[in-house]
């Protein structure tokens, strides 16, 4: 793959990577699950976003393009899964889908 400049940050982006659009790289993700797994991971996205209070590809975006803030966000996201007493399967669950992206 070829580098090329990152439009935001100043660093390198790989030539056609996911970061550029983020809307396509979830329905990508999401395509040929069964359904109840894309509704399922589709929440879950969407889940995150509320709590960035962003749009879902805004947090897609900033999950990729900042890897330090990545794990910051990713790290208030599960406090705030386990503070709204959500049950331990579903807490993993929607944070390994965030990893899968």
């Amino acid at each position: 793959m070829t580098k090329t400049p990152a439009a935001e940050g100043g660093g390198e982006a790989l030539a056609g990577a996911p970061e550029a659009d983020p809307g396509r790289l979830m329905a990508r993700f999401l395509s040929g699950r069964p359904p109840a797994t894309a509704r399922a991971y589709a929440a879950d996205l969407e889940d995150f976003a509320r709590c960035q209070d962003t749009p879902p590809e805004e947090a897609v975006r900033a999950l990729l393009l900042d890897p330090g803030s990545a794990r910051r966000r990713l790290l208030e996201y599960a406090v705030d899964l386990r503070r709204r007493g959500l049950a331990p399967a579903t807490r993993r669950r929607r944070l390994a889908t965030l990893r899968a992206l």
